[in-house]
């Protein structure tokens, strides 16, 4: 494996199919042109970590979505917080879960796309207990007061809503650039439906 100074962050998203895309993607540009911030896809992040420049996350991400099925998450209260990455968000919680089988095929991915990057098993009960699973699917990047950020919650109607996820993908720094930090400079790549032999 590739040196600790080669390793490349690299985060893995699972996407919504395209008729929750398409109300989310609304949504979100909608609330990045009110508040200057920038529009990103929407996504829950599942893990993020930094591989080997020589692994095929590409192929990984086939290989482990041609095991698994589209996931229907149901929508807990829209949250906020002072972190950037959290301004506001949907939170999802296993128990409100129709079916606890969407919880279990969450969990298998997220182990999956871990191992996908070391297949040392001390390495990824590591990396899993230092990102829990808590999905969250953002809304909005931006640095606003909390009174503002608690508005923009209580106005948002997504609570209690099924939202189907079909797609899962990477997210790498964009050519020239060594991290995540900036929105504008993450390339996302490697798209593949679950349950796709493709």
């Amino acid at each position: 494996m590739a040196s600790a100074e080669t390793r490349q962050p690299v985060a893995f998203w699972l996407i919504p199919a395209r008729d929750d895309h398409r109300r989310l993607t609304a949504a979100i540009t909608e609330l990045a042109g009110r508040h200057a911030a920038p529009v990103f896809e929407p996504h829950v992040t599942l893990h993020v970590d930094t591989a080997d420049p020589r692994i095929d996350i590409a192929g990984e991400l086939a290989r482990i979505a041609s095991t698994l099925t589209p996931i229907r998450l149901v929508a807990g209260d829209t949250g906020h917080s002072a972190a950037y990455y959290q301004t506001l968000y949907i939170g999802f919680e296993p128990d409100r879960q129709a079916d606890a089988a969407a919880w279990s095929t969450l969990s298998t991915l997220q182990r999956a796309l871990a191992a996908a990057l070391d297949p040392a098993e001390a390495r990824i009960a590591a990396a899993l207990s230092a990102y829990p699973l808590r999905p969250h699917l953002s809304l909005l990047y931006a640095r606003l007061a909390e009174a503002e950020r608690a508005a923009l919650a209580r106005a948002a109607r997504f609570t209690g809503q099924t939202l189907t996820f079909d797609t899962v993908a990477a997210v790498r720094p964009a050519p020239g650039f060594t991290d995540l930090a900036e929105v504008d400079r993450w390339a996302v790549f490697g798209h593949r439906r679950l349950g796709s032999q493709a």
